[in-house]
């Protein structure tokens, strides 16, 4: 494959969950390559625009070889915590698509990230795979 041909575009966006609780994320839906998983924090559509927590640093994540040989679309939406060190942490999956196939490398990059250091609960991301 033509490394100038791909390219990978990642679109983030941050939006704050209100009501975060500790549950294990278990899988809610399971269709189509669309999985689902339970969420720890509480109505998602509760978002308040100014209250977005917005990163200083992000590490765009790598590609897995299956998604970069096929071209293979996806995105993976997270929810975390914000430690006081502005550290992402209580990482939790709560949607991907197709399946599994970004998780590892999204949870990876997410770790890597960096917001003020302010402690913040229930963040929600969601990293979108996209060939051009």
């Amino acid at each position: 494959m033509n490394g100038n041909k791909l390219a990978l575009a990642l679109v983030t966006s941050a939006v704050l969950l209100i009501g975060c609780q500790s549950t294990t994320s278990n899988v809610i839906y399971n269709k189509d390559k669309l999985v689902k998983y339970e969420s720890r924090c509480d109505d998602v559509t509760r978002v308040e625009e100014d209250s977005r927590a917005s990163p200083i640093l992000t590490v765009n994540p790598s590609l897995p070889y299956k998604a970069a040989k096929n071209q293979i679309p996806g995105y993976v939406k997270m929810e975390f915590d914000i430690s006081e060190r502005g550290e992402p942490i209580n990482i939790n999956v709560v949607e991907s698509f197709p399946d599994e196939l970004f998780h590892g490398v999204a949870v990876a990059a997410l770790k890597k990230w960096r917001y003020e250091p302010k402690a913040s609960e229930c963040q929600s991301v969601q990293l979108d795979f996209k060939f051009a």
